[in-house]
């Protein structure tokens, strides 16, 4: 039986590195990093960092999805309605 990933176990150890941490619909657990410039960072570069740092706090994962988000800048809005990386995990 797999083990479950929970937002709990994930924020532990991403808080201050994924500015959102949450579920989608399918269960998956969804990082965000919001970005006005990339600065050469790509939703690859994220997913693999988060990845590193969840193995090394013994939380295994593998990556769903990866997506760099691209959207007008509006001040105040939320990550997810601002250009982010987007990365979609699962325990593995």
């Amino acid at each position: 039986m797999k083990q479950m990933l929970t937002v709990k176990q994930v924020r532990a150890v991403l808080e201050g590195y994924a500015d959102s941490i949450g579920k989608n619909k399918d269960g998956h657990i969804v990082l965000r990093r919001g970005f006005f410039y990339t600065n050469g960072m790509s939703g690859e570069k994220f997913a693999d960092s988060a990845i590193k740092r969840l193995a090394e706090a013994g939380i295994p994962t593998r990556i769903v999805n990866t997506a760099v988000i691209w959207k007008a800048f509006r001040g105040g809005a939320s990550v997810a309605q601002g250009s982010h990386f987007k990365v979609v995990l699962v325990a593995q």
